[in-house]
């Protein structure tokens, strides 16, 4: 075991260290891969090693759905799909303390549902909903804290691009996982919603309510459920046709493509810039998720040679609890959370989480949920928090790191309470997988 731990702590020790010099993560990961595997394989096995994991990654179809969902999300936001979305909601939510905010909650659930990254999210539902709160004078950490909130939903609500890494890595049922992830971020965005209400309710100030002379009456609220036909239509296509058995996750992402591209034609809203864009922006994330993939099997490589990979099997040998054991894996990875990218940690980690899974006989869907709501966590917390950075480029002028991170605080805590939640009532992820597929 201790030859473990010292392989443990030089690979992780060297790893980071690249990180601080600003080298991107999938250059810090090939950097430790390819020189330490130098020494076991020699020049010709460890260049031969790299190229079977391109392929390999290459290959694989499940990862066909990646710039299929990211393109999606862009076209949601080119088309002004989501801004449609929002216009509905608003309307909605107009009498409610801090109605525009629990509008912005719906509106992430509702993207999540959609689309499948989050930093595309943030920035989209940033520019969308920060201006008609600030008009309002909405308080400023409520309004920057409900957006980043609402698109860490994208994570855990199915189609989820992050879920399906862990699908290949946990080797689980791609329609079971995404099954799980409803009623959790149902649960989230549910907690969200209530503490934006209880605030208001305490300080109207925070979330003013809309003037009744601005509000609209019932038959405006009726019309505006036009903006919500295409997004439920969307939804049900994508969603439908997977768990209904009719196409592929991959086949689904397409067709739920097709469908808005289609509509951003009709509609005249997606015009020739935004589909370019849309285009680069796909293939700036999915190249570095891709990267990063292939690069952390090459670094998982290494680990199993230097004997590190060993260390999962010594944690699952020592006697603990169940309880304990899981208490301890959901604590490594709010660490971790803190410093790497959620798909980094997702490539790192499960060859040291899988042993302890089938130790403690852990159901690896419910675990799957748990590490998508820790991983909603890495995506505002410091120092790295990748939504933090994304959403300050659409920010007001002077608004600070400080600021987004304060702002952020009060939902990261109500996503630990979900965790929680979901830790010690299994069956809000377990229930919708084992209703539709059988135990």
């Amino acid at each position: 075991m201790r030859d473990a731990i010292i392989a443990n702590i030089v690979l992780f020790g060297s790893f980071l260290a690249l990180m601080a010099t600003g080298f991107p993560v999938a250059f810090c990961l090939a950097g430790i891969g390819v020189v330490g595997l130098f020494f076991y394989l020699g020049w010709g096995g460890t260049l031969g090693l790299v190229h079977l994991s391109i392929i390999d990654t290459t290959n694989f179809w499940v990862l066909y759905t990646i710039p299929l969902f990211i393109f999606l999300g862009c076209l949601m936001e080119k088309s002004g799909l989501a801004e449609d979305i929002y216009r509905g909601l608003r309307l909605w939510t107009q009498s409610l303390p801090g109605g525009l905010a629990v509008a912005t909650v719906l509106l992430g659930t509702l993207v999540g549902c959609i689309s499948g990254e989050s930093s595309a999210s943030v920035v989209t539902e940033g520019i969308i909903c920060l201006p008609p709160m600030e008009k309002y004078k909405y308080d400023k950490n409520l309004t920057m804290g409900c957006i980043l909130g609402a698109a860490g939903l994208d994570i855990i609500i199915p189609p989820s691009v992050l879920m399906i890494v862990y699908v290949i890595t946990a080797e689980v049922s791609i329609g079971r996982m995404w099954a799980g992830g409803y009623l959790p971020g149902l649960l989230l965005g549910g907690l969200y919603i209530a503490y934006i209400i209880v605030r208001c309710l305490l300080n109207p100030a925070l979330g003013p309510v809309i003037p009744p002379e601005e509000r609209v009456g019932w038959k405006e609220k009726l019309a505006s459920l036009k903006y919500l036909i295409p997004p439920v239509f969307l939804i049900f296509a994508i969603l439908g046709s997977v768990f209904g058995g009719i196409l592929a996750p991959s086949e689904s992402a397409a067709l739920g493509c097709s469908i808005t591209l289609v509509w951003g034609v009709v509609s005249r809203r997606l015009k020739w810039r935004g589909l370019l864009d849309s285009c680069y922006t796909t293939l700036r994330l999915t190249t570095m998720i891709m990267w990063i993939i292939i690069t952390a099997k090459v670094f998982k490589t290494l680990y199993f040679f230097s004997g590190a990979g060993h260390l999962g099997d010594y944690i699952a040998a020592i006697s603990m609890s169940k309880w304990t054991g899981i208490i301890v894996v959901q604590a490594i990875l709010l660490f971790l959370g803190f410093f790497l990218d959620p798909f980094v940690i997702i490539m790192l980690i499960m060859p040291i989480v899988k042993p302890l899974i089938d130790t403690f006989g852990l159901n690896p869907i419910w675990f799957g949920e748990l590490f998508m709501i820790n991983m909603i966590l890495s995506l505002v917390t410091p120092p790295v928090g990748l939504n933090i950075f994304y959403f300050k480029s659409v920010t007001p002028e002077g608004t600070t790191m400080q600021d987004l991170y304060a702002s952020a605080i009060p939902f990261a805590i109500l996503t630990l309470i979900g965790l929680v939640l979901v830790i010690i009532f299994p069956q809000i992820v377990l229930w919708l997988p084992n209703l539709i597929y059988g135990k």
